[in-house]
């Protein structure tokens, strides 16, 4: 059977402490026994496996961001980018030293769960989806939406994502930036704290202020609190199903009916105002954008993805010409903005420029010049295939290193 979902939140916070084999950790009602800890990485993981002193149960735990951490950011580019973070090698090895102590001690594999919170919440969904995880549960909490590394790494190593979609349950807080662009490996659970909910209230603009409260709702400690060593407040009244009950009955605003001088970021996380309509182009705009020119200059050549891309493009800017088209698409490729989670496209006709924005915090606005004529399909095509490569070549590199991980230390 799974822990209460509040032991995963206090086990997802004790891993960012360092932890020895056969220390205890002590949370409000339980108490559990470290019985491995992953051994120092130069890519900055962070996991352990801790036993519960009651019920013999194991948890896999895996540490989430650290933002001082250059490995750890360079291993969210990584789910973000190249499609699977470069700690994920250490990981499986953390989950199959989970196995191999369930079977020393004669446990059987459902006696296994597994947690994390953030890129930590990330790897535990890989975790589940390995195939010798069968049945094992996973509970995650702000976590980075896993399934596309998934589909990545099935090309080098079995996965099962299908399976691990029924046993992987993901908490996040509704306004948490990391966890809400990307698509997660099993059902998501909303919260919504008191504060949360006066601030954002369906309708409401939100204040400069607010950003900072963005980043808040990404922390662990919304979900337990180390100094009163208590689960989060959002445990005992969550907020969120009345804020969906309001924001479902009130109308949305068009984005052209902000007030004059609000940025238009603050529409953007929680996408309460609606989709900006705009009348038809100035004759300037329309000759910048190329809204005449005839055909698709070649995207059938484009990869998949690339093609969605395009194709989103298309519907938002259906002005544009295959020249820009194709031009927006390799800038935003290059920028990690995807079909899944473009956002927001603005035109600016004053200033003559367009800018796409990304779901994805990885995802780097894109702005372009319309002022400047659009390069040849040739070129944005050859830009698009410069990005492949070079993810290409790094995704090659976590292979490698997960395949030394496998094998184990040289002697």
């Amino acid at each position: 059977m799974p822990l209460p979902r509040e032991q995963y939140a206090f086990l997802s916070q004790s891993i960012y402490d360092p932890l020895t084999v056969e220390s205890e950790l002590t949370s409000d009602t339980r108490s559990f026994v470290v019985r491995y800890v992953s051994p120092p990485s130069t890519t900055n993981y962070r996991g352990a496996v801790v036993q519960d002193s009651a019920t013999n149960q194991l948890v896999v735990v895996n540490k989430g961001t650290d933002p001082a951490d250059i490995h750890d950011l360079v291993a969210d580019l990584g789910m973000g980018m190249m499609g699977a973070p470069t700690q994920w090698p250490e990981a499986a090895n953390t989950m199959r030293e989970a196995l191999r102590i369930a079977k020393a001690d004669h446990l059987p594999s459902s006696y296994i769960s597994i947690t994390g919170h953030s890129l930590g919440g990330a790897l535990a969904q890989l975790q589940a989806s390995l195939p010798e995880a069968a049945g094992i549960h996973a509970e995650t909490f702000n976590a980075y939406g896993a399934r596309a590394m998934a589909e990545s790494l099935s090309r080098i190593q079995p996965l099962d994502v299908e399976s691990a979609t029924h046993r992987v349950v993901n908490h996040r807080m509704h306004h948490d930036p990391v966890s809400r662009p990307s698509r997660h490996i099993g059902e998501k659970v909303h919260y919504m704290d008191y504060h949360d909910y006066q601030n954002h209230t369906p309708g409401s603009v939100a204040p400069l202020g607010e950003a900072r409260a963005l980043a808040a709702a990404h922390g662990i400690g919304n979900f337990w609190d180390k100094g009163l060593n208590r689960p989060g407040a959002v445990f005992a009244q969550n907020y969120f199903p009345e804020f969906e009950k309001e924001r479902k009955q009130r109308p949305s605003r068009p984005l052209e009916h902000l007030p004059p001088g609000v940025p238009l970021d603050l529409s953007a996380p929680w996408n309460l105002l609606g989709e900006h309509q705009r009348g038809p182009l100035s004759p300037a705009a329309a000759t910048a954008l190329g809204a005449t020119a005839p055909d698709r200059n070649g995207v059938e050549l484009l990869g998949r993805d690339t093609q969605a891309l395009y194709g989103a493009l298309q519907d938002r800017v259906p002005d544009a010409g295959p020249k820009r088209l194709m031009q927006f698409t390799a800038t935003c490729h290059e920028n990690g903005i995807t079909a899944c989670n473009l956002d927001r496209v603005h035109l600016n006709e004053e200033r003559m420029t367009i800018e796409f924005h990304g779901k994805s915090w990885l995802a780097t606005p894109a702005v372009i010049d319309l002022a400047r004529q659009a390069p040849e399909p040739g070129q944005s095509m050859q830009q698009i295939r410069q990005v492949d490569q070079q993810q290409m070549e790094i995704s090659r590199q976590i292979a490698q290193s997960a395949q030394l991980a496998q094998q184990g230390p040289v002697r």
